[in-house]
């Protein structure tokens, strides 16, 4: 059996400019594992979906700790002016 049968076609692609959270949800919503991504009409690279989610997992974690951080920092502040 030829690839041809098997294939997807049209192909979806994205662009180096795209959002990750766009990204995701486009594969997503159509099952892919990766993406061709596209420069000018021309092949510029393949993006996974785990690469993707690792990516977006991490910038959620930092976004946790500086939240974290300043939430006990205020809390420490608050609680030491109250003890004068």
């Amino acid at each position: 059996m030829p690839v041809k049968e098997i294939m997807r076609s049209p192909v979806l692609t994205t662009s180096p400019e795209e959002g990750v959270d766009r990204a995701i949800q486009l594969m997503t919503r159509n099952r892919m594992r990766h993406m061709p991504v596209l420069r000018h009409g021309e092949l510029a690279g393949i993006v996974r979906i785990d690469d993707l989610l690792k990516h977006r997992l991490e910038a959620l974690e930092r976004e946790t700790r500086v939240l974290r951080d300043a939430y006990f920092e205020e809390a420490n502040r608050v609680g030491r002016r109250e003890m004068r």
